[in-house]
């Protein structure tokens, strides 16, 4: 019985709803978890926000790597969002806005005085900055910025260094505050690059030698198989005779840009390569040399640098280049009756005093 009356109780309580006083309890008790959750929230989300950002700009390191890869040169300053969509799978619109929708700032920036092992190489360097979550640009190291913007894209005082062409310090850059940036620079790739064009060009000398040795071995049979002159002991040909072989040109014919009349000279006087001629021009005529050698088409060029076209720029090959003088600069080109020198190969064709290149 007692227990029925309490079970009575209960349910009357329960039809007639909480008290005042209960329910101001509770919803203090509601104020104040709210009131305490409530930056842990916010926290949560800007987090959250945060590691979004820089899971973007982890993407966007990686689309800058493949399109320079791929294209050995720098996406455009205007036009750098839509270069790099061919490269990722984010929309155009994060790839130029940032988590809170500002325009990010992408600074390029090409450096032509590196060099590798005495050659110069071009080197790039970008920067991806982010406004963060309060949406304002702030002064960071080595960056400039304009009030709470971001600097004009071609502004000399970007990098604090760049109107001297200096990226020595270019590790140092960094976003203050909440900003994000990241830097990016191909020099490990160009390294690379480097690495393989004198690749190229080893396996190019190596199939060149073996050319000229076999042309050479053919031309010294074809003079053993000559008739010889009973009282001179002469063939009659000029080039079989008094060792004339060995001065004989066994590569390929090029034509020097500095023109020189020695058809005569060579085993074979067709015209291979002019490198007098345009950059397009030498690229298809290079390709056919490397096809002679038994070379793929793509030794032709360097793996460096790109041709006003866009295309890897060709390299200069020449069959009887001039030797250097020990004080500097070229003498003459060797003629018919002097010793040959090996054919030579450049990336460029720079005949100054101080590096003569004496093709």
């Amino acid at each position: 019985m007692p227990a029925l009356k309490v079970l009575n109780r209960l349910t009357k309580t329960a039809r007639q709803g909480f008290t005042l006083a209960e329910m101001v309890i509770v919803i203090a008790v509601l104020a104040i978890l709210v009131t305490i959750s409530t930056p842990a929230i916010f926290e949560f989300m800007r987090q959250r926000d945060k590691q979004a950002e820089e899971n973007v700009l982890m993407e966007l390191r990686k689309a800058l790597q493949a399109y320079i890869a791929d294209k050995n040169a720098l996406p455009g300053t205007a036009t750098w969002a839509t270069d790099l969509s061919g490269y990722t799978n984010l929309s155009l619109n994060e790839i130029r806005n940032d988590t809170w929708g500002v325009p990010r700032a992408f600074i390029a920036y090409q450096d032509n005085t590196r060099t590798i092992q005495g050659t110069r190489v071009p080197v790039f360097y970008v920067t991806l900055h982010s406004a963060g979550p309060n949406r304002q640009a702030q002064a960071a190291t080595g960056i400039a910025v304009n009030g709470t913007a971001f600097a004009g894209a071609t502004d000399a005082a970007w990098w604090a260094n760049i109107a001297s062409q200096q990226v020595t310090t270019f590790s140092a850059l960094a976003a203050a505050g909440d900003d994000q940036l990241i830097r990016f620079t191909d020099y490990p790739e160009k390294l690379e690059r480097y690495n393989l064009t004198i690749q190229r060009m080893d396996r190019i000398t190596t199939a060149l030698e073996s050319y000229a040795k076999n042309g050479y071995a053919n031309k010294v049979t074809a003079c053993g198989n000559l008739a010889k002159d009973p009282t001179t002991g002469l063939t009659g040909d000029a080039t079989c005779d008094n060792g004339m072989p060995e001065r004989i040109v066994y590569y390929p014919r090029s034509q020097a840009i500095a023109a020189a009349t020695d058809n005569a000279m060579y085993l074979n006087s067709t015209l291979y390569v002019d490198n007098a001629q345009s950059e397009a021009n030498r690229r298809i005529a290079m390709q056919g040399l490397m096809r002679l050698l038994g070379l793929p088409d793509d030794f032709c060029c360097s793996a460096i640098t790109l041709a006003a076209d866009g295309q890897p720029a060709p390299m200069f090959y020449f069959s009887n280049p001039r030797p250097r003088n020990p004080g500097g600069g070229c003498a003459a080109r060797p003629g018919l009756t002097d010793m040959k020198l090996p054919a030579r190969l450049t990336t460029t064709n720079d005949d100054t005093a101080s590096t003569p290149t004496c093709g």
